[in-house]
């Protein structure tokens, strides 16, 4: 998950899909299905944005929040902007809005989205690099065959320019694992070591597109951890590698001990799911705005984000190592 929100126990936390295109063609998505077509969302006319704000409202209220913190997310969520305005624009009818962050690949960043984003107050943003340049492009080119580590960087540089906040999440491979260090040198003659800027690095999972094999060795951790201590050395702020191990979002919905999800991962069809890891996947949803949430669909749709899933040991282990090295080593802890 990202590593942007910060919620207070005041807001009900929100991640909204507008749509599932995209303008680039990232070899591991992980929202790409085994026959290699992304999430379809149809919109349900008969639903309305107005409808889709009262429910979060509704539940909002349900769950004793006073307000809202929203997270905007694709696709590529910029290509449906006009939609991102008017879901903000009822949703903050209802209720306050205080925070909202958006999820890009930094490709569509221009004069003209800035000023729509900051129409809305979306002043912390979330781009991904994979690597030097060459190894970037490799994995995520445009529709046409470009890389497009180049206007990622200059959108990056044009919105720390423009007072946001970017975190920089770093994918990391067995591949561009190796070339972690000479990614940061460019980032710094690049963009420098601004305060509105932090980084921090991912472990790839494994996708219906892509999987490594040696992800689990004790190596690969080891240049993981690894490349944390090269980024702090270098001068560059760092975040957290992966949040503490509870997701108020996805944690298992528990009806008999009266607990229900702190956080709504809602599409533009009306449709609730449990974690961004599912959201628009067929026959994934676990409610509607119109009906609200279906327990009756939790066994079999309900999925967790990956720290939580027992079968992502290793990510434990090297998010883990990370917050020891950067403790022992930096007596810094996040």
């Amino acid at each position: 998950m990202s590593q942007l929100k910060k919620d207070s126990n005041e807001a009900l936390s929100v991640t909204y899909h507008p749509g599932f295109a995209c303008n680039l063609t990232c070899s591991y998505c992980y929202q790409i299905d085994s026959n290699g077509l992304r999430p379809q969302n149809k919109r349900d006319k008969t639903i309305t944005t107005e409808q889709m704000a009262s429910f979060l409202a509704g539940y909002a209220r349900d769950m004793r929040k006073s307000e809202f913190s929203v997270t905007y997310l694709g696709g590529e969520p910029l290509l449906y902007i006009k939609d991102i305005l008017e879901f903000h624009r009822c949703l903050s009818g209802f209720m306050p809005i205080n925070g909202s962050f958006l999820v890009t690949n930094g490709v569509l960043i221009n004069e003209e989205n800035i000023k729509y984003l900051k129409m809305i107050d979306c002043y912390t943003i979330q781009i991904t690099l994979d690597g030097s340049e060459d190894v970037h492009n490799m994995y995520r080119k445009t529709k046409s065959g470009w890389g497009s580590y180049r206007k990622i960087v200059d959108s990056i540089r044009l919105l720390l320019q423009e007072d946001f906040y970017v975190s920089i999440r770093i994918n990391v491979t067995s591949v561009s694992v190796n070339s972690i260090e000479s990614l940061l040198d460019d980032l710094y003659i690049n963009l420098g070591h601004p305060n509105n800027m932090s980084i921090y690095f991912a472990l790839i999972d494994n996708t219906n597109m892509y999987h490594d094999s040696i992800k689990e060795s004790n190596e690969y951790i080891d240049k993981y951890v690894n490349a944390y201590r090269v980024a702090v050395k270098k001068g560059f702020k760092v975040s957290r590698p992966g949040h503490s191990g509870y997701c108020s979002t996805c944690r298992t919905p528990r009806s008999e001990l009266g607990y229900q999800p702190e956080g709504v991962v809602l599409t533009s069809s009306g449709k609730l799911y449990s974690c961004w890891d599912s959201a628009g996947q067929q026959s994934m949803e676990v409610g509607n705005v119109i009906d609200g949430y279906n327990p009756a669909a939790y066994e079999k749709s309900w999925v967790q984000c990956g720290y939580l899933d027992c079968n992502k040991l290793s990510q434990r282990e090297a998010i883990n190592s990370v917050i020891l090295m950067l403790k022992d080593e930096f007596n810094m802890t996040l």
